[in-house]
């Protein structure tokens, strides 16, 4: 990270989970990339949003992964905030259902890849 400047790195998943990833993101509008959110920065909203109105419950079980970050997050052309998520075959429900659970905590509208 200090050695060439960059703070927001993307950590390898599997091919296949990342593929699906980068398709996504290059098949959006330049408006709609400007939008986008790594998995990273979702967590850090979320937590911040839940810091800032005192939910004490809601940040225990994020911190539990009772209620995990989508893998991007971006607003599409009709302004709709869009959290897109690629399940592979090594999710279990429990993982799934704190997807949607971040999804519904943060109001966004899932989109969903299964691969």
């Amino acid at each position: 990270e200090k050695s060439h400047g960059i703070t927001k790195c993307y950590n390898y998943q599997s091919y296949a989970h990342d593929r699906h990833i980068h398709s996504k993101y290059m098949s959006l509008s330049d408006r709609e990339r400007y939008t986008w959110k790594t998995e990273s920065e979702a967590r850090i909203e979320a937590r911040e949003r839940m810091q800032e109105q005192r939910d004490y419950k809601y940040l225990q079980m994020l911190e539990k992964d009772f209620i995990s970050s989508v893998d991007a997050v971006y607003t599409n052309a009709e302004g709709k905030e869009i959290a897109f998520e690629v399940i592979t075959g090594n999710y279990r429900q429990k993982q799934c259902d704190s997807k949607f659970a971040f999804c519904q905590y943060m109001g966004y509208t899932p989109e969903i890849v299964e691969v």
